[in-house]
């Protein structure tokens, strides 16, 4: 399946998908080339009203899945992020830049006690 086939059917399936990734977004292209490139996409749109909602774009969905765990990744977002990161103003950006390397799952309750304790 071409790019433009795969986002034709996301995007039909999916209203919010096409508020992600618009039109010709270079992002889409990133995702489809790496491994898994389809399920990458596919999982982004399963989850889709969500991120829509909270402020992701399609640099922030890249930064999420470019890596290993991607699936664990989106999975831990989607049902975390409202309860635990988003009270404490956490965007889209913020969590994609904390989980894109090791160590993510550590780094998440750290950058959390940083925010609501700036300094202590």
């Amino acid at each position: 399946m071409s790019l433009e086939d795969l986002i034709w059917q996301l995007r039909e399936s999916k209203e919010s998908f096409k508020h992600i990734f618009p039109s010709d977004d270079k992002n889409a292209q990133r995702i489809f080339n790496t491994k898994n490139g389809e399920s990458k996409l596919s999982s982004i749109a399963d989850i889709s009203d969500f991120l829509f909602r909270n402020g992701f774009n399609s640099y922030s969905c890249f930064s999420i899945v470019v890596g290993k765990g991607w699936k664990e990744k989106l999975e831990w977002i989607a049902e975390n992020y409202e309860s635990l990161l988003k009270p404490m103003e956490f965007n889209g950006y913020h969590v994609s830049q904390i989980v894109r390397n090791a160590g993510w799952k550590e780094k998440l309750p750290w950058n959390s006690m940083v925010i609501m304790f700036p300094r202590l």
